[in-house]
């Protein structure tokens, strides 16, 4: 786009104060995050600018972000998204929020920052304690997102969702591709990137991706092997149920608004069991399912959940085996339940 792209070399430039902000960090903290993810946190020791504007690497700008950089922060330290405006429960979410540290209302997301350079500056002080307050805090799961927050979420400007769109949050709200900025988080089922370009934001984000350098044959050799794994793990599943269900009864644990298409998909006659995961005694139901009477068949529950690690870590903790006693349904599904093929595999392998 005839722009001068400059490298800065954050690891020689800022060695020391990255040394120092290790030493404040959890240890969990060190081993799940890449020293990467704490350079935003090292801009003012790094660039001689007076203002810059931050983006992860997830972040598409799609439109014209001139207003986004002529907004006035020289009485604040940035200028941010708080997460509630693309449907986040901040105290569901963040435990700044359920401590009470932060308000649901104040805390932002770290993927878009207008920064103040010279107010960070002056704040370094304030900056390191918030290093040391989180540290202390072993539910902290944000590092430097939480630290950003704890120095300025009561003080930074709120500018509206169209400057950081998350794009799990714009499909749930059925939205057309029409904001500035769109972020590509998320890890849930059908929330995060994949391969249906019916999807107006994967397809954004594809027709960018093809226009970089990372865009070529060793790509394609990617994706087709990863296309590989993933029909290798889609057949043993297949011949696993194949031999299960000629000893076990099934039962179908779905949301409310799903069990049409399950029960139209499945076949499901009457005497199977539908447990529908809206109720609040569904988990209580499947407990019993695979709790079989003696002289009964065994249950093999299929589960249709985006949520579907959460339940099988559950299961497993009450001892029941995952392709013996409960299976993930969704691949069997694809858009059927509205959701695409899970290709998350496809697009980490890229």
């Amino acid at each position: 786009y005839g722009q001068r792209v400059e490298f800065y070399n954050v690891e020689t430039l800022a060695a020391e104060r990255i040394e120092k902000i290790k030493s404040y960090m959890p240890e969990w903290a060190k081993q799940n995050f890449s020293v990467g993810s704490i350079y935003r946190l090292l801009i003012p020791s790094v660039l001689n600018v007076s203002k810059i504007i931050y983006l992860d690497s997830d972040i598409i700008v799609h439109r014209d972000i001139n207003s986004f950089w002529k907004t006035n922060i020289e009485d604040v330290p940035l200028a941010v998204i708080p997460e509630f405006v693309n449907g986040m429960e901040p105290k569901k979410n963040f435990w700044l929020c359920r401590l009470g540290f932060v308000a649901d209302e104040n805390y932002f997301n770290s993927g878009v920052l207008l920064i103040n350079i010279n107010a960070l500056k002056s704040s370094e002080n304030i900056f390191y304690n918030a290093c040391d307050f989180v540290r202390k805090y072993p539910d902290c799961r944000l590092f430097d997102q939480d630290v950003l927050n704890h120095c300025f979420s009561s003080r930074a400007l709120k500018l509206p969702a169209e400057f950081n769109s998350f794009i799990r949050w714009e499909r749930h709200q059925k939205r057309g591709v029409e904001n500035k900025m769109y972020h590509f988080v998320g890890t849930f089922l059908g929330d995060g990137l994949n391969f249906d370009l019916n999807d107006p934001f994967n397809k954004l984000y594809f027709s960018y991706f093809a226009k970089t350098p990372w865009f070529g044959l060793e790509t394609l050799d990617n994706i087709s092997k990863a296309l590989d794994e993933v029909n290798k793990t889609q057949r043993a599943s297949t011949l696993n149920m194949i031999r299960l269900l000629g000893k076990r009864d099934r039962a179908f644990f779905t949301e409310h608004n799903n069990i049409p298409a399950v029960k139209a998909l499945f076949e499901v006659d009457d005497k199977e069991l539908v447990i529908d995961a809206s109720n609040s005694d569904a988990l209580m139901k499947v407990l019993i399912a695979l709790s079989h009477p003696a002289g009964q068949r065994k249950k093999i529950i299929f589960i249709f959940s985006g949520n579907y690690l959460a339940f099988r870590d559950f299961l497993r903790g009450q001892q029941f085996v995952e392709g013996v006693d409960f299976v993930n349904a969704m691949p069997f599904v694809s858009n059927l339940l509205g959701i695409p093929m899970e290709s998350h595999s496809i697009v980490r392998a890229m």
